[in-house]
């Protein structure tokens, strides 16, 4: 094959190949976790979180709140998320975090969760 036969089929081959890529990034889908299965070995992972807002606080940007299912975690978000009431059901997701043994939810998304009149538990 010649030159330009090759650069062709690299580039074809490279645009699918990020096609593919997109596709499967899109429908992979976040299972919910348990706050009470976390512990030191899921440090930096992604994980999702439904549970009930709890003492929701503003402190300048920052945003600070309690997620609670049988236990809570504390989430930190630097974006506005002002229209957020105690007791809302809320789905969280973000990389989880244990700072000085406490377990610590930094906000990536937040959303109403699918089902709300399921119980959180």
């Amino acid at each position: 094959m010649d030159d330009k036969t090759l650069k062709r089929l690299a580039v074809i081959c490279s645009l699918v190949g990020l096609l593919m890529l997109f596709y499967i990034s899109q429908t992979i889908k976040l299972e919910e976790t348990k706050i009470n299965d976390l512990g030191p070995d899921d440090v930096s992972r992604k994980v999702k979180i439904i549970g009930n807002v709890d003492s929701f606080q503003q402190r300048g940007k920052v945003n600070m709140f309690k997620i609670n299912q049988i236990v809570g975690i504390d989430v930190v978000s630097f974006d506005d998320i002002s229209a957020m009431n105690d007791g809302d059901p809320i789905e969280a997701t973000g990389e989880y975090r244990e700072i000085k043994g406490k377990k610590e939810l930094l906000l990536d998304e937040i959303k109403q969760p699918k089902s709300q009149n399921r119980s959180i538990s």
